[in-house]
């Protein structure tokens, strides 16, 4: 696919759409019960008025309550706006540059020189409400694209490459899936997750060679280079270092599982397993010794 380009500026009230739907976004529960509060009481109060029933008190501080969340709620979002509007570094009215193929973006706002690209399948989230496309560039940064700023066709266009993209991670009434909130902590445990898991999965695969280096050499009679032959040595007692560690830890652990059946034969409170997390923990802190020998 050839480079897309569209400009456009974002303005104050893109940025307050943009703001009140990320915030009640996160918030839903309480708002619907604040608004069914809200609702309830103005029938109530309907129904109470023009028959016999006498109001009842704690329906007032209830509704109270939900009106004093309520205008909490817009009060803090109506002083971030106008903290941001009022930074120098804002990118109200400055115009922004969008390119994009089917599977990178590159935003550019040449102003305050702003430069940002990633690929699509990189990027946590994705959001398409009535007046924007939200795409959330890591747990807190997002880029704020009007839908004004296409023409139909690059419209309908950009939102299928994020479809194709993203997948579930879009949520858009024209994609039947929605994404989990982008909270960051949870972005970015992820991130370290995947990070971990790629290292230990590296860390296998050099242990292997190793492995494979040390049968050949032995195959053919020679010896390892002093470098290689004190890495497979380190490698060895790594290992053996960590089985042993997850030996224990079993052991440990079915002690534990003993313990907890003779506590709940004598009608004790059993423990609770956490020898099971611990062995779990041996058995990463063995890989990591691999790692750092390595």
């Amino acid at each position: 696919m050839q480079t897309q380009e569209v400009s456009f500026t974002v303005t104050k009230q893109d940025y307050r759409a943009a703001n009140y739907y990320i915030h009640f976004m996160s918030r839903t529960i309480f708002l619907y019960v604040s608004l069914g509060v809200l609702i309830a009481f103005m029938i109530y109060r309907t129904v109470v008025q023009y028959s016999a029933l006498e109001l009842w008190a704690p329906s007032v501080y209830i509704t109270g309550a939900a009106v004093f969340w309520l205008l909490l709620q817009i009060t803090k979002l109506e002083m971030t706006i106008r903290r941001y509007s009022k930074s120098s570094s804002n990118i109200l009215g400055k115009k922004s540059i969008l390119r994009y193929t089917d599977t990178r973006m590159t935003m550019k706002i040449p102003e305050i020189a702003f430069s940002s690209s990633g690929l699509f399948a990189d990027y946590p989230a994705a959001f398409e409400t009535r007046r924007s496309f939200l795409v959330y560039t890591s747990g807190t940064d997002l880029f704020l694209i009007p839908r004004r700023a296409f023409t139909r066709e690059k419209l309908e266009g950009f939102r299928n490459i994020l479809i194709k993209a993203m997948g579930d991670r879009l949520a858009s009434r024209y994609n039947k899936h929605a994404p989990h909130i982008p909270i960051a902590a949870e972005f970015e445990a992820e991130k370290i997750k995947q990070q971990q898991a790629e290292e230990k999965a590296a860390a296998r695969e050099a242990v292997k060679a190793h492995r494979k280096a040390v049968r050949e050499a032995r195959k053919e009679g020679r010896d390892l280079p002093a470098e290689e032959a004190k890495t497979a040595e380190e490698t060895n007692a790594a290992e053996e270092a960590g089985s042993a560690a997850e030996e224990n830890a079993a052991e440990e652990a079915e002690a534990a599982a003993e313990a907890n059946a003779a506590a709940e034969d004598s009608g004790r409170r059993p423990r609770r397993n956490s020898l099971a997390d611990r062995a779990n923990l041996v058995s990463s802190r063995g890989m990591n010794a691999e790692k750092k020998h390595e």
